[in-house]
């Protein structure tokens, strides 16, 4: 039987993943040392992507959808 319920570090490496597919190109995680949960959008066009973070998976996914919309 899964027992990743029981497991904060599982559960936030899903939400993480979470975040990953909705966002087809973006990279999350959890951060363990600064405890927030982190992403990297990659540019839509040449130079250099973004990094945002947040304490929460629904708030990091709205970031990253901004940061998205704004390029």
């Amino acid at each position: 039987m899964p027992t990743d319920f029981l497991n904060p570090g599982a559960l936030r490496g899903h939400a993480a993943r979470g975040v990953e597919e909705r966002f087809p190109g973006v990279r999350a995680w959890w951060g363990h040392s600064t405890r927030k949960y982190w992403a990297y959008i990659p540019p839509a066009r040449g130079g250099w992507g973004r990094l945002v973070e947040a304490d929460h998976p629904g708030r990091l996914a709205e970031l990253v959808a901004s940061a998205r919309e704004a390029w």
